[in-house]
């Protein structure tokens, strides 16, 4: 049906149209030529017989032979075959020769001559010859004519329609190819026949080299889409761009996280201020999709999380159309400057105090202010224990370091061997116990002979003589230290617990911090290097374990090693 409406628009309003009308008026103006032309000439024939009868009958009219007129003019009609009519002077028949065949009522070509003989006026001579055979004649050549130019027409018009077909088809298969092309499907190409037009050759090799290149491109193109957006959402930063009404356009992964929004869902479209219900982040884009100024700033969100928000205009072709946020929490990072400025601090105050009682005391007895021999060695001697603190503190740090690149897969693994648990904690014991007697604290264990794990037994025991050290240091006079050992599924659990003043719930987090101090004047009172407690941690991870604590004021303290690898 669609083939056939192509065939017509094509080919009947814009070329048969004008051509059988230019037939048909052709044909017409043939058969009016033809017409004029044969009674033209049969007048012509017709007048030359009537002149020749002319002649011939105005003698026979002068010698008064009107009988004999007659007879000729009966012998001359169908001789000639002619209507013969003689008129007198007034024109009125006198005697008619008519062809008995011939109707009063068909068409004729008529000839009045005059008879004169010497410029007397005998009469005349009406001659008339029937046009009916000749318009049977033309009406035979017209049929001929009008057969021959229908065949003719016939002929062009079904060689016409071959050929239409021929170029049609395969142009309305390269259409349906190039919709599919358009579509998106490039699973097939145009067949090109050998007995084609060169010209439908060239169109179907340019279509199919088309699709080649389109689908080679279009796979570029999402290849990149899909490179993009595997970056796009496996970014830790979270991104957010917005339209210039202030709805996502899209965000990633990271942003639905920062915020907790579903992972799931589609949020193009949505107002910003519905999804992030926070002031800084929808004054600054707002700001952003005023100006074209970046921006970077830090926002804080409810107070627990920090957030470094870097914003810049989004555009395309140079043209504004919306805007583009970066997010990136720096929550840790801001807490670790925080502890390393801690750290300097605590470090430069905690190696300052021994080296400022070292270099007063030298100083006074090098510029001899003191010529007493006991002064001198109460001086000497107090400088001793401030070096000894002073490399303690040193030995401590090199050691943390140690152990924390240990901990975190740095260099070499520690190594770990089994262990009987008892006899470890007797070692750390041994360490401790002069210190013990000095308080009168008694030492109780209680584990189980035989339990056993893989630790490495000299960090171990560090670490168990350093929570010791610390529940004998903050335990009072004639109390007792428990230390206790057992298994909790898969992993051997140590505890320390003292009867000390205990610790406030608000220290417990940073507890484990280097030089961390809950009272500061306390700790120094009693000495130590202040990262006893991180180096229990970083031993406790070293182990694939966690260090805890459980204590409150007035009630104590329980230190306990949750050792994973057992």
């Amino acid at each position: 049906m669609e083939k056939s409406k192509i065939i017509k628009s094509l080919y009947f309003p814009y070329f048969w149209g004008p051509l059988v009308g230019l037939m048909l008026i052709l044909l017409f103006f043939f058969g009016f030529s033809l017409k004029s032309y044969t009674h033209k000439k049969q007048k012509e024939i017709l007048l030359n017989k009537s002149t020749i009868l002319q002649q011939d009958y105005s003698k026979d009219l002068s010698g008064n032979a009107l009988a004999k007129l007659k007879e000729k003019m009966v012998s001359d009609s169908q001789k000639l075959d002619i209507n013969l009519t003689l008129l007198d002077p007034q024109k009125h028949p006198v005697f008619s020769a008519s062809l008995p065949h011939m109707d009063k009522e068909e068409d004729f070509i008529n000839l009045v001559l005059p008879l004169k003989v010497a410029q007397n006026n005998l009469g005349y001579l009406k001659a008339s010859k029937p046009l009916s055979r000749y318009y049977q004649e033309l009406k035979y050549i017209f049929l001929l004519m009008g057969i021959m130019t229908s065949t003719l027409l016939a002929s062009f018009f079904i060689l016409n329609y071959t050929l239409t077909k021929k170029i049609i088809r395969p142009l309305k298969s390269m259409r349906n190819y190039a919709l599919k092309i358009a579509e998106g499907d490039f699973s097939s190409k145009i067949l090109i026949k050998k007995r084609q037009y060169k010209e439908i050759k060239q169109l179907g090799h340019t279509l199919n080299k088309m699709k080649d290149q389109l689908e080679g491109r279009i796979q570029t193109i999402i290849k990149n889409k899909n490179e993009k957006e595997a970056v796009f959402s496996s970014m830790i930063e979270g991104v957010l761009t917005v339209d210039l009404s202030g709805r996502i356009i899209d965000l990633n992964n990271a942003t639905r996280k920062l915020f907790n929004l579903k992972s799931d869902f589609k949020y193009k479209g949505h107002p910003l201020e519905l999804l992030i219900q926070n002031e800084p982040i929808q004054k600054i884009t707002a700001q952003l999709l005023k100006e074209d100024e970046p921006i970077d700033t830090e926002i804080d969100l409810e107070g627990q999380t920090i957030i470094r928000l870097q914003g810049a205009p989004l555009k395309s072709m140079d043209e504004k159309i919306g805007a583009l946020l970066v997010l990136n929490d720096v929550t840790r990072l801001r807490k670790l400057e925080r502890h390393r400025k801690d750290f300097v601090g605590n470090v430069s105050h905690e190696l300052r105090t021994p080296l400022t009682a070292i270099l007063g005391f030298v100083e006074t007895i090098t510029e001899g202010k003191v010529d007493d021999i006991e002064t001198q060695n109460r001086f000497i001697s107090i400088i001793q224990k401030q070096a000894n603190r002073l490399y303690a503190i040193i030995e401590d740090l090199l050691d943390l370091s140690r152990i924390e690149k240990e901990a975190e897969g740095e260099g070499h693994r520690i190594e770990m061997n089994d262990q009987a648990v008892k006899n470890m904690i007797e070692l750390a014991l041994l360490t401790c116990e002069p210190k013990a007697k000095k308080k009168n604290i008694n030492l109780n264990v209680d584990c189980p002979d035989l339990l056993e794990g893989k630790f490495n037994s000299l960090l171990m025991v560090r670490a168990l003589s350093n929570l010791i050290d610390n529940a004998i240091k903050y335990g009072p006079e004639h109390s007792q230290v428990k230390v206790s050992a057992f298994k909790e599924g898969e992993k051997v659990v140590f505890s320390v617990k003292d009867l000390g003043p205990g610790i406030d719930e608000k220290h417990h987090e940073r507890l484990f911090e280097r030089f961390y101090s809950v009272d500061k004047a306390r700790s120094k009172e009693l000495g130590g290097s202040g990262i006893g407690l991180a180096i229990v941690k970083h031993i406790a991870l070293a182990h694939g374990g966690q260090v805890k604590v459980q204590s409150s004021p007035g009630m104590g303290s329980t230190f306990s090693l949750h050792l994973g690898q057992s």
